[in-house]
Protein backbone atom coordinates (compact mmCIF):
# COMPACT_ATOMS: atom_id res chain seq x y z
CA UNK A 1 0.00 0.00 0.00
CA UNK A 2 1.47 3.31 -1.07
CA UNK A 3 1.03 6.66 0.67
CA UNK A 4 -1.80 7.85 -1.58
CA UNK A 5 -3.80 4.67 -0.90
CA UNK A 6 -3.24 5.12 2.83
CA UNK A 7 -4.36 8.76 2.82
CA UNK A 8 -7.47 7.91 0.80
CA UNK A 9 -8.44 5.00 3.02
CA UNK A 10 -7.90 6.92 6.25
CA UNK A 11 -9.96 9.81 4.87
CA UNK A 12 -12.83 7.48 3.99
CA UNK A 13 -12.77 5.93 7.47
CA UNK A 14 -12.74 9.38 9.04
CA UNK A 15 -15.73 10.45 6.94
CA UNK A 16 -17.60 7.30 7.95
CA UNK A 17 -16.97 7.83 11.65
CA UNK A 18 -17.83 11.54 11.43
CA UNK A 19 -21.11 10.75 9.68
CA UNK A 20 -22.07 8.21 12.35
CA UNK A 21 -21.29 10.71 15.10
CA UNK A 22 -23.33 13.45 13.46
CA UNK A 23 -26.35 11.20 12.91
CA UNK A 24 -26.37 9.11 16.10
CA UNK A 25 -24.41 10.74 18.92
CA UNK A 26 -24.01 14.51 18.57
CA UNK A 27 -27.43 15.44 19.98
CA UNK A 28 -27.20 13.04 22.93
CA UNK A 29 -26.01 13.83 26.46
CA UNK A 30 -23.49 10.97 26.55
CA UNK A 31 -20.70 13.53 26.75
CA UNK A 32 -18.00 11.22 28.14
CA UNK A 33 -18.78 8.54 25.57
CA UNK A 34 -18.87 11.11 22.78
CA UNK A 35 -15.43 12.33 23.76
CA UNK A 36 -14.10 8.77 23.81
CA UNK A 37 -15.73 8.01 20.47
CA UNK A 38 -14.18 11.02 18.74
CA UNK A 39 -10.69 10.19 19.98
CA UNK A 40 -10.91 6.43 19.39
CA UNK A 41 -12.40 6.83 15.93
CA UNK A 42 -9.61 9.25 15.03
CA UNK A 43 -6.96 6.69 15.97
CA UNK A 44 -8.96 3.92 14.29
CA UNK A 45 -9.04 5.90 11.05
CA UNK A 46 -5.24 6.09 11.12
CA UNK A 47 -4.73 2.39 11.90
CA UNK A 48 -7.49 0.60 9.97
CA UNK A 49 -5.90 1.23 6.53
CA UNK A 50 -3.04 -1.04 7.63
CA UNK A 51 -5.42 -3.91 8.35
CA UNK A 52 -5.34 -6.44 5.54
CA UNK A 53 -7.62 -9.39 4.83
CA UNK A 54 -5.52 -12.57 4.87
CA UNK A 55 -5.49 -14.35 1.55
CA UNK A 56 -5.87 -18.11 1.26
CA UNK A 57 -2.45 -19.64 1.35
CA UNK A 58 -1.84 -21.95 -1.59
CA UNK A 59 1.09 -24.20 -2.27
CA UNK A 60 4.02 -22.21 -3.58
CA UNK A 61 6.68 -23.85 -5.69
CA UNK A 62 10.27 -22.84 -5.07
CA UNK A 63 11.63 -20.45 -7.62
CA UNK A 64 15.19 -20.68 -8.77
CA UNK A 65 17.22 -17.50 -8.92
CA UNK A 66 20.25 -17.09 -11.15
CA UNK A 67 22.48 -14.06 -10.59
CA UNK A 68 24.55 -12.90 -13.54
CA UNK A 69 27.50 -10.53 -13.26
CA UNK A 70 26.78 -6.99 -14.40
CA UNK A 71 28.56 -5.87 -17.56
CA UNK A 72 29.00 -2.23 -18.52
CA UNK A 73 29.35 -1.50 -22.22
CA UNK A 74 30.46 1.87 -23.47
CA UNK A 75 30.61 5.03 -21.41
CA UNK A 76 29.49 5.28 -17.82
CA UNK A 77 25.97 6.75 -17.47
CA UNK A 78 25.80 10.44 -16.66
CA UNK A 79 24.25 11.52 -13.35
CA UNK A 80 20.50 11.82 -13.75
CA UNK A 81 18.81 15.16 -13.27
CA UNK A 82 16.35 15.58 -10.41
CA UNK A 83 13.08 13.83 -11.12
CA UNK A 84 10.29 16.44 -11.16
CA UNK A 85 7.59 13.83 -11.65
CA UNK A 86 4.06 14.24 -10.27
CA UNK A 87 4.64 11.98 -7.20
CA UNK A 88 7.76 13.93 -6.26
CA UNK A 89 5.93 17.24 -6.61
CA UNK A 90 3.07 15.93 -4.47
CA UNK A 91 5.49 14.91 -1.73
CA UNK A 92 7.11 18.35 -1.84
CA UNK A 93 3.72 20.06 -1.51
CA UNK A 94 2.72 17.70 1.31
CA UNK A 95 5.99 18.25 3.17
CA UNK A 96 5.72 22.02 2.81
CA UNK A 97 2.14 21.99 4.08
CA UNK A 98 3.04 19.82 7.07
CA UNK A 99 5.98 22.06 7.92
CA UNK A 100 3.79 25.17 7.80
CA UNK A 101 1.19 23.56 10.07
CA UNK A 102 3.82 22.42 12.58
CA UNK A 103 5.38 25.89 12.64
CA UNK A 104 1.90 27.35 13.16
CA UNK A 105 1.34 25.00 16.10
CA UNK A 106 4.73 25.89 17.59
CA UNK A 107 3.96 29.61 17.27
CA UNK A 108 0.63 29.17 19.05
CA UNK A 109 2.22 27.18 21.85
CA UNK A 110 4.84 29.87 22.25
CA UNK A 111 2.13 32.56 22.42
CA UNK A 112 0.32 30.70 25.21
CA UNK A 113 3.62 30.12 27.02
CA UNK A 114 4.40 33.84 26.84
CA UNK A 115 1.04 34.71 28.39
CA UNK A 116 1.59 32.25 31.22
CA UNK A 117 5.19 33.33 31.81
CA UNK A 118 4.32 37.03 32.09
CA UNK A 119 1.43 36.46 34.51
CA UNK A 120 1.47 36.29 38.28
CA UNK A 121 1.43 32.62 39.36
CA UNK A 122 -0.44 31.34 42.39
CA UNK A 123 -0.51 27.55 43.03
CA UNK A 124 -3.95 26.14 43.80
CA UNK A 125 -5.23 22.68 44.55
CA UNK A 126 -4.48 20.72 41.39
CA UNK A 127 -3.63 23.67 39.13
CA UNK A 128 -1.76 26.98 38.91
CA UNK A 129 -3.73 30.24 38.79
CA UNK A 130 -2.19 32.87 36.50
CA UNK A 131 -3.30 36.50 36.86
CA UNK A 132 -2.66 38.76 33.86
CA UNK A 133 -2.17 42.51 34.06
CA UNK A 134 -4.20 43.19 30.90
CA UNK A 135 -7.44 42.29 29.13
CA UNK A 136 -5.96 41.40 25.73
CA UNK A 137 -7.34 37.85 25.93
CA UNK A 138 -10.33 36.19 27.54
CA UNK A 139 -9.72 34.05 30.60
CA UNK A 140 -8.84 30.46 29.65
CA UNK A 141 -7.26 27.22 30.80
CA UNK A 142 -4.37 25.34 29.22
CA UNK A 143 -2.78 22.24 30.68
CA UNK A 144 -2.60 22.76 34.43
CA UNK A 145 -2.84 26.56 34.16
CA UNK A 146 -5.97 28.66 34.69
CA UNK A 147 -5.30 32.11 33.25
CA UNK A 148 -7.45 35.08 34.29
CA UNK A 149 -7.36 38.45 32.58
CA UNK A 150 -7.24 41.58 34.73
CA UNK A 151 -11.02 42.02 34.97
CA UNK A 152 -11.67 38.43 36.04
CA UNK A 153 -8.64 38.38 38.34
CA UNK A 154 -10.06 41.34 40.30
CA UNK A 155 -13.46 39.68 40.71
CA UNK A 156 -13.37 36.01 39.61
CA UNK A 157 -16.84 34.74 38.60
CA UNK A 158 -17.65 31.46 40.34
CA UNK A 159 -19.07 29.95 37.15
CA UNK A 160 -15.89 30.72 35.22
CA UNK A 161 -13.62 29.19 37.86
CA UNK A 162 -15.66 25.98 38.13
CA UNK A 163 -15.85 25.70 34.34
CA UNK A 164 -12.12 26.10 33.73
CA UNK A 165 -11.26 23.86 36.68
CA UNK A 166 -13.32 21.14 34.99
CA UNK A 167 -11.32 21.59 31.77
CA UNK A 168 -8.09 21.17 33.73
CA UNK A 169 -9.31 18.23 35.79
CA UNK A 170 -10.54 16.35 32.71
CA UNK A 171 -7.29 17.06 30.77
CA UNK A 172 -8.97 18.54 27.71
CA UNK A 173 -5.71 20.15 26.57
CA UNK A 174 -4.37 16.70 25.65
CA UNK A 175 -7.28 16.19 23.27
CA UNK A 176 -6.69 19.60 21.71
CA UNK A 177 -3.01 18.85 21.08
CA UNK A 178 -3.81 15.43 19.58
CA UNK A 179 -6.17 17.07 17.09
CA UNK A 180 -3.65 19.80 16.30
CA UNK A 181 -0.92 17.26 15.54
CA UNK A 182 -3.30 15.16 13.43
CA UNK A 183 -4.34 18.29 11.54
CA UNK A 184 -0.69 19.14 10.90
CA UNK A 185 -0.01 15.70 9.39
CA UNK A 186 -3.33 15.46 7.51
CA UNK A 187 -3.71 19.18 6.75
CA UNK A 188 -5.42 18.41 3.43
CA UNK A 189 -8.27 16.50 5.12
CA UNK A 190 -11.23 18.84 5.85
CA UNK A 191 -12.94 16.20 8.00
CA UNK A 192 -10.47 16.96 10.77
CA UNK A 193 -11.97 20.45 11.02
CA UNK A 194 -15.28 18.81 11.85
CA UNK A 195 -13.58 16.60 14.43
CA UNK A 196 -11.88 19.60 15.99
CA UNK A 197 -15.13 21.53 16.36
CA UNK A 198 -17.04 18.49 17.59
CA UNK A 199 -14.45 17.77 20.27
CA UNK A 200 -14.38 21.42 21.35
CA UNK A 201 -18.17 21.28 21.66
CA UNK A 202 -18.02 18.12 23.80
CA UNK A 203 -15.36 19.71 26.02
CA UNK A 204 -17.65 22.65 26.69
CA UNK A 205 -20.60 20.36 27.44
CA UNK A 206 -18.50 18.37 29.91
CA UNK A 207 -17.19 21.47 31.66
CA UNK A 208 -20.66 23.03 31.77
CA UNK A 209 -22.10 19.85 33.28
CA UNK A 210 -19.44 19.82 36.00
CA UNK A 211 -19.75 23.55 36.74
CA UNK A 212 -23.55 23.70 36.71
CA UNK A 213 -23.71 21.35 39.69
CA UNK A 214 -21.38 23.54 41.78
CA UNK A 215 -22.77 27.04 41.14
CA UNK A 216 -25.82 28.06 43.16
CA UNK A 217 -27.36 30.61 40.80
CA UNK A 218 -28.52 29.86 37.28
CA UNK A 219 -25.41 28.72 35.44
CA UNK A 220 -26.97 29.26 32.01
CA UNK A 221 -27.79 32.86 32.96
CA UNK A 222 -24.19 33.49 34.04
CA UNK A 223 -22.93 31.88 30.86
CA UNK A 224 -24.90 34.24 28.64
CA UNK A 225 -24.28 37.36 30.75
CA UNK A 226 -20.52 36.74 30.67
CA UNK A 227 -20.47 36.64 26.86
CA UNK A 228 -18.00 39.47 26.30
CA UNK A 229 -16.42 40.39 23.00
CA UNK A 230 -12.84 39.47 23.93
CA UNK A 231 -10.11 37.88 21.75
CA UNK A 232 -9.28 34.28 22.51
CA UNK A 233 -5.79 32.78 22.71
CA UNK A 234 -5.27 29.90 20.29
CA UNK A 235 -5.21 26.29 21.54
CA UNK A 236 -6.90 27.27 24.80
CA UNK A 237 -10.28 26.48 26.33
CA UNK A 238 -11.95 29.82 27.08
CA UNK A 239 -15.07 30.14 29.20
CA UNK A 240 -16.93 31.75 26.28
CA UNK A 241 -16.82 30.37 22.74
CA UNK A 242 -19.42 32.10 20.60
CA UNK A 243 -19.46 29.27 18.07
CA UNK A 244 -20.81 26.88 20.72
CA UNK A 245 -22.62 29.26 23.11
CA UNK A 246 -26.14 28.62 21.81
CA UNK A 247 -25.69 24.85 21.74
CA UNK A 248 -24.23 24.88 25.26
CA UNK A 249 -27.30 26.65 26.65
CA UNK A 250 -29.57 24.18 24.83
CA UNK A 251 -27.69 21.18 26.20
CA UNK A 252 -27.80 22.58 29.73
CA UNK A 253 -31.59 22.60 29.54
CA UNK A 254 -31.86 19.26 27.74
CA UNK A 255 -32.93 16.20 29.76
CA UNK A 256 -30.52 13.30 29.94
CA UNK A 257 -30.62 10.94 26.98
CA UNK A 258 -32.23 7.54 27.68
CA UNK A 259 -30.07 4.75 29.02
CA UNK A 260 -28.43 2.32 26.67
CA UNK A 261 -25.82 4.38 24.79
CA UNK A 262 -24.04 1.21 23.73
CA UNK A 263 -26.81 0.51 21.24
CA UNK A 264 -25.99 3.76 19.46
CA UNK A 265 -22.23 3.27 19.77
CA UNK A 266 -22.53 -0.19 18.21
CA UNK A 267 -23.54 1.32 14.88
CA UNK A 268 -20.66 3.80 14.90
CA UNK A 269 -17.82 1.30 14.47
CA UNK A 270 -17.33 -1.03 11.53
Amino acid sequence: MNAIDYFLRSTLYLLLFAGCYQLLLRRTTYFDLNRAYLLLSLFASLLLPFASIPESAGETLPTGVITLPSITVGRQPQPMAFDWSVPVMLWIVYGAGTLVMLLRLAWRLRAVHQLIRHGSAQPQGGYVLIRLAHNQVASFSFGRYLVLNRTDADNPPAALLRHEEAHIRQRHTIDVLILEIAQAVFWFNPTLLYYKRALQEVHEFLADKAAAGQVNTSYAHQLVSYALDAPVAALTTPFISFSTLKQRVIMLQKPASPAGPCSAMRWCFP
